[in-house]
């Protein structure tokens, strides 16, 4: 099934440790299952960098709002990585 828009909050705080590797499976299961006309959209702490990752995933990556502690990301045209 692919999906119109998938929105999200990704955690990556486990008890005291950062981790990403939930966030970044998120992501590719977000590119595999979103429509080509679908929207990724997500809210991130700043300092995680996200968008590093998701331009590997998604054609377009745009900032759409945020401020100096988060960041809300619009992803579309999933890139279909394996």
């Amino acid at each position: 099934d692919y999906f119109d828009l998938i929105v999200s909050n990704p955690p990556f705080h486990f008890e005291f440790e950062t981790n990403i590797e939930i966030s970044l499976n998120l992501f590719k299961e977000a590119s595999r299952c979103l429509k080509s006309t679908g929207l990724f959209q997500m809210v991130a702490n700043r300092h995680l960098n996200y968008k590093t990752h998701l331009v590997k995933l998604f054609s377009k990556v745009n900032v759409v709002a945020g401020d100096d502690k988060f960041i809300v990301y619009a992803c579309s045209e999933p890139l279909r990585v394996a």
